[in-house]
């Protein structure tokens, strides 16, 4: 404080200073008259206040704009940040290809509680050159632009009609609205970027198989794995037997070395036409009873097919089966033929993933040899039998 006191006080002295040699140069070498003094001064002083409240107007209005773009940046912020967390959320229904009540609430929760209150109505979203929105917009409505807010609604609901449902009908249904959402919200902020139906509908049928296979292995592993001390994780590797070698997906037993559940095959094969799960053990273990050499030059041993996989093959529903999926019959899954998977489970093969789990983890737990369970039966033929 003492040092703002001295340099107000110092300016003080100055300013007068300055005005007394003013008024005297100016009055001793005649520049401006002494009776003229008093005048020059008012209008020097008006001119002065003018000049200040221009200033200080000018400044508020500049600090007010600058108010205005950092509230504006600070809102466009959040708006996208919002945004974006609802496109992921919508994208998570479409990666899954099947919207569950959780997800339906999160999607309906976020809509009225964050999203809402960004959109721009005044901004209307033209659908005309959009793919068919007979579902997604009112038949009586004929505009071609609506507003953002009764689109993502009717989007929403469309997306809800489609609860704990799966099929070829669903999954257009969720493509179309989750795409028309993202769209509309690209389109608020002024992004520009906008996703093609048709596009999105071809990557989807180059990627299907992927992550199809992807689908099935981590399904299998979740039912064979998951919470339980009996198999390593399970891959997908090539075994040989019959006509050929084929690719399954195999699951090593962690107590009996060697010995593993294979699922599959999942390439085509002449004599396999349908999944089976079935038991192999390696060579190096004695020939006992219910097991055979399948040829003289393979190294694993087969249990008998005719005890085991009469009854464990995952082509049949399973007892108690109910709905669509469950009552499916799967009479093949070839990753190397693609348009038979794209016919039968393009739209619902985390489904088919998760049905053919089931039915492998009914079977391995169910099964009997003998009056044994797979691994009674192991623990009983196996250890102990070793050369």
């Amino acid at each position: 404080m003492k040092i703002t006191k001295v340099s107000t006080i110092v300016i003080f002295v100055v300013v007068l200073l300055g005005l007394a040699v003013f008024c005297l140069t100016a009055t001793n070498f005649k520049i401006i008259a002494f009776d003229e003094l008093p005048l020059n001064f008012m209008g020097t002083f008006l001119g002065a206040i003018v000049t200040a409240l221009i200033t200080v107007i000018l400044l508020n209005g500049q600090s007010a704009a600058e108010e205005e773009k950092e509230r504006n940046v600070k809102v466009f912020e959040q708006k996208s940040k919002v945004f974006q967390e609802y496109i992921n959320t919508v994208w998570t229904i479409w990666e899954d290809h099947k919207i569950t009540a959780d997800e339906f609430q999160n999607l309906t929760t976020g809509y009225y509680r964050d999203l809402m209150i960004y959109l721009d109505d005044k901004k209307e979203f033209d659908v005309k050159n959009e793919f068919d929105v007979k579902k997604i917009i009112d038949k009586e409505e004929k505009k071609n632009k609506k507003k953002p807010s009764k689109i993502i609604a009717d989007c929403i609901t469309a997306i809800g009609g489609c609860l704990d449902k799966s099929g070829e009908e669903t999954y257009k249904i969720l493509r179309k609205n989750v795409i028309l959402i993202i769209n509309v919200l690209s389109d608020q902020i002024g992004l520009g970027g906008k996703i093609d139906d048709k596009i999105i509908e071809e990557h989807d049928e180059q990627m299907f198989p992927v992550l199809f296979r992807k689908a099935l292995l981590k399904s299998l592993n979740d039912a064979l794995v998951e919470g339980s001390d009996m198999f390593r994780k399970g891959v997908y590797q090539e075994v040989r037997g019959g006509s050929g070698t084929f690719e399954y997906a195999v699951f090593e037993f962690l107590k009996f070395p060697d010995c593993k559940i294979i699922v599959g095959p999942f390439t085509i094969a002449k004599d396999y036409q349908r999944i089976e799960l079935d038991l192999i053990v390696g060579w190096q273990y004695w020939q006992v009873h219910d097991f055979r050499v399948s040829k003289s030059n393979d190294w694993r041993i087969f249990v008998d097919k005719n005890k085991l996989n009469a009854n464990c093959t995952l082509e049949k529903p399973l007892p108690g089966a109910r709905d669509e999926m469950e009552l499916q019959n799967f009479s093949g899954i070839h990753f190397d033929d693609i348009e038979s998977l794209k016919k039968n489970y393009q739209s619902n093969y985390r489904e088919a993933a998760d049905e053919i789990a089931r039915r492998a983890i009914y079977h391995f737990n169910n099964h009997k040899i003998e009056d044994k369970s797979i691994p009674e039966f192991l623990q009983t033929y196996i250890i102990g039998n070793t050369k």
